[in-house]
This record gives structure tokens, sequence and C-alpha cells, in this order.
């Protein structure tokens, strides 16, 4: 079996051209550029029974030449991009698998069954003109292959265009500074989805949905720094899987959840902020910040047409000045959503993830350690006192004050889900309830001072629906208000799951 690891940047098409002659590459080139066309049939069952053993098949033509291919996952080390998978490859003599040939006893024991065998067709095939060129960079040694072409199941297609970074020989994490080079001087993103993974979409005919974060699975065994990798891994999985999701459509759970991704990233720093080194905290920081704010309005008017302006109509009925204020906001929401899929697209947002899976592609230096079950507990020590803090005079909270309030019951929220698994106790699920209720309750205040604000910025505050507008929000704060304080009770009583 071959090791595979590579890094793959989507290319903008009218940056093609430029790919190969980009600056970047003249002190790492050592040879010159190939060129060939790749055409790579992929085969399945018709209930694709290898894609869920995470298993991809393939038969490349290169002229006269047939490789076959069988492709699984790898560990995926500290996490990233990176792309890391097990090749057992062999040359063929037809366009048909030959799975007889696969040297891997157990896999070929799995793939020559007869149903599976019987069962294989062509799901989807890849036409590619490639373009490689070999790089040095220090001890390592790279290919870079630019790929222009298609994706191609029957009638569905999509374009690809993308340069793939592989690793030879030497420190992987040198991927990601050849990226970064490459990324001063092209318009890339950093592309998670194989080829197989975007073949086997076309060939299912599925459209991409909403990724809810996903569970993590800490031991109090584990040190801070396995903590801190797990967690901040399954905020970037998150993060990548809806950025598509956003990118090709408005689907206002994509954003949604894209902004979760964030926030929860954004707290995972907050959390480790005494173990991190100044420098990466600062950065990361401040680019989670931007980021967030940069999709902050298209999610803000989300929530202000989809759960009061078209709520409102629903309610009253059929109202012209309404009518025209919906539509307003709707063509101001449509303006937000290319700031934010810009935003998803920019040099800095690139630049932020390439850095970011390079830190810890390199084990997170500086990342101070020590066993994880202490430091959890002085973690949602210090969150709890902070909340309890914010929330003493609840009844006089200020706005600002009640949006403070918001944030450190978040953070604490966050906090108690990262941890929870450390604690073997069913009381972690009343108190991350009790949170979110309480969260929640306070969101739709925050979310009714973001309305007013919305409308004042664009201008919108004088139509006549404005007025229809302003009694609906008044009526949801008055009704906020009022659940907060048995929110608070059921939070406080809920408290300490994490006290020995």
């Amino acid at each position: 079996m071959e090791h595979e690891i590579e890094l793959k940047l989507r290319v903008e098409p009218d940056a093609a051209d430029r790919v190969l002659r980009t600056p970047a590459l003249r002190g790492l080139r050592e040879g010159r550029a190939r060129a060939e066309r790749l055409v790579s049939v992929y085969f399945d069952t018709e209930n694709c029974a290898l894609a869920a053993r995470g298993l991809a098949l393939r038969i490349r033509h290169s002229g006269r030449s047939r490789v076959q291919t069988v492709k699984g996952p790898l560990a995926n080390g500290h996490g990233g991009s990176l792309q890391r998978h097990g090749e057992w490859t062999t040359e063929i003599a037809g366009d048909r698998p030959d799975l007889d040939r696969i040297a891997e006893p157990d896999l070929r024991k799995f793939l020559t069954r007869r149903k599976l065998k019987n069962g294989l067709e062509e799901v989807f095939r890849t036409e590619i003109h490639r373009r490689t060129v070999p790089l040095v960079f220090g001890e390592t040694r790279a290919e870079l292959a630019f790929d222009h072409g298609v994706i191609r199941s029957g009638e569905r297609e999509e374009p690809v265009c993308e340069v793939e970074l592989e690793l030879l020989e030497g420190d992987p994490s040198h991927l990601y500074d050849i990226a970064l080079m490459l990324a001063g001087e092209l318009p890339l993103c950093v592309e998670h989805r194989t080829k197989s993974a975007r073949g086997y979409r076309l060939f299912r005919g599925t459209q991409p949905v909403a990724i809810r974060a996903g569970g993590l699975d800490l031991a109090p065994a584990m040190t801070v720094r396995d903590a801190f990798f797990a967690i901040a891994n399954g905020c970037l999985a998150q993060l990548r899987a809806n950025e598509m999701l956003v990118l090709e459509g408005q689907d206002p759970e994509g954003i949604h959840q894209v902004r979760v991704s964030v926030r929860r990233l954004r707290a995972a720093l907050s959390v480790f902020r005494q173990a991190m080194p100044e420098r990466e905290w600062d950065l990361f920081r401040g680019e989670l910040r931007w980021l967030q704010r940069s999709l902050g309005p298209a999610r803000d008017w989300d929530v202000l047409i989809g759960e009061s302006l078209e709520q409102l109509a629903v309610e009253i009925g059929r109202d012209g000045n309404l009518d025209a204020l919906i539509a307003r906001a709707r063509a101001e929401r449509d303006e937000a959503y290319r700031a934010a899929c810009a935003a998803l697209r920019s040099a800095r947002h690139t630049a932020f993830q390439l850095l970011f899976d390079r830190w810890l592609e390199g084990g997170a230096a500086g990342l101070e350690d020590g066993p994880v079950l202490p430091f959890a507990v002085a973690v949602l020590d210090r969150c709890d006192r902070k909340l309890r803090d914010a929330g003493r005079n609840l009844d006089g909270l200020s706005e600002t004050e009640r949006h403070d309030l918001r944030i450190k019951a978040k953070k604490t929220r966050y906090a108690a889900e990262f941890f929870r698994a450390l604690f073997a106790k069913r009381t972690a699920g009343r108190y991350i309830g009790a949170l979110k209720r309480m969260q929640d309750s306070l969101g739709v205040l925050n979310d009714v001072a973001a309305a007013r604000a919305l409308m004042a910025e664009v201008g919108l505050v004088d139509l006549p629906g404005a007025a229809l507008l302003d009694g609906w929000l008044a009526h949801a704060r008055v009704a906020g208000k009022s659940r907060l304080a048995p929110l608070w009770q059921g939070y406080y009583a809920s408290r300490g799951f994490w006290c020995r």
C-alpha cells in the first residue's frame, strides 16, 4: 500500500492560465512541467457499497495504459486540510476492474465477494487535463498538479479547476507553506472535497445539506493538547462541511451553521486561552472575529425576514406596505449573502485556514500541556462564575448588559459541551439544556435589537410597513424579557456537574 498526502486548492477559472506561471513557483520548480489527459472511471454498486466503506475504486486511462486504484482514508494526523489516503495500485489489461490483482488479502476478499463484484458499474468519471510540476521546498519534495476538466455522472456534470499539492517526501506541513505562497498571488480557496466525493454527489443527485456540530469523544486520560485537537478539529469540520452550502445557494441554515462553527471555534480559543501561545491566539482570534462579522448581516437578515416579517405577513394577511418592506429586506439580504460569499472566497479566509491548519499539523507548537480533567474543571468554574456575576441584577440589566449576559451564556454552554464527556453525570445534559434555553431567550432579545439596527442602517425605518414591524418586535421583546427570570432559575439549579 502506498500513502498519499495532498492538499487541494480551488482555482478561479479566470486565473487558470496563471497557475504554472506564478512567481511563487520560480524558486521551487525542479524540472519541466509535463502535460497529460487523464480519464478516470469510478466503479461501485448501485447502492454505493464501496463508498459506504470509505473506499473508491477507479480505472485511470492515460494513453493506452490502464491503472486500477483502490483508495481508502488514513488517520488524518492532527487534522487540518491535508487529505491522507491509502492506495492500492496495479496495472491491468482491460477497462473493467480486475479485483483478483489486488495484493492486500483482506481488501481483495471484501471486493471479490460475488454479489459485490458482479454488481459493479460505472457511477461517474473524471476527464482531466493535468499539468504537473515537481517542486522542492527545503528538504521536502512535492508535486504540483493543476487539474482542469469535468466530473460526469450520466447527464449531470460539474467543472474541475484545482491545484493538488502532493507530498513525495519530507515534512507535510511544508505543503501549507507552498499553498500560502500560491494563495498570495492567485485567487485560491482550500478544497476539502475529493473528486470522488463530488462524483458520488452527482451520481446520487443529492444537494448539500447543513451539518450541525458533531459529538466530541474526549476521555479523562487525555491531555490538554489532545482535547484541543479534538475540539478544534470538530469546529473546523463543521465549518468546512457548510461552506459550500453557502457558496452554492442561499440556504439560511447553511449560513447559520457556518456562523455556529465560527462561534464554537472562537469559544474554543477562549477556553484554551491560558494554554495557547500569545501570537497564535491573537492572530486566530482576530481572523475569526472578522469572519463572524462578515457573515453576520446575512444571518441577521435571514432572522428578520423568516422569523418576523414573513410571520407577520401570515398573521395580518396581505398588506401592500408590508409587502414592499419585505421586498426591500430581501434585496438587502441578497447583498449580504454576496458579501458573505466574498468573505468565504477571499484570500484572507484562505490564509487563515492554511495558517491554522499548518499550526495544527505542526503539533500546535507552544500549546501548554498537562492532564485535561483539572484544566476542564478550572475552565467550567471560571465560565460559570462569570455568567453568575453577569446575571446578578437580571431585571435591571440594560440592553448592552443583556447582550454581555448572552455572550457569557453562549461561551459557558460551549465549554460545557466541549468537556461534558469527561464527566460521567447525567446532570451535564440538564445544565447544557438550561443554558441553551436561556441563551435562546436572550437571543430573541438580541434579534429584536439587531433588527432595528439593520432597518436603521439601510434606511428602512421610515417606510410605511415599518410601523407594523415595530409593533411585532415590541411584543417579542416584552415576551422575551418575561421568560428570563424562570430560565435563569433553571440554569442556577442545574449547576455543578463538573464538581467532584
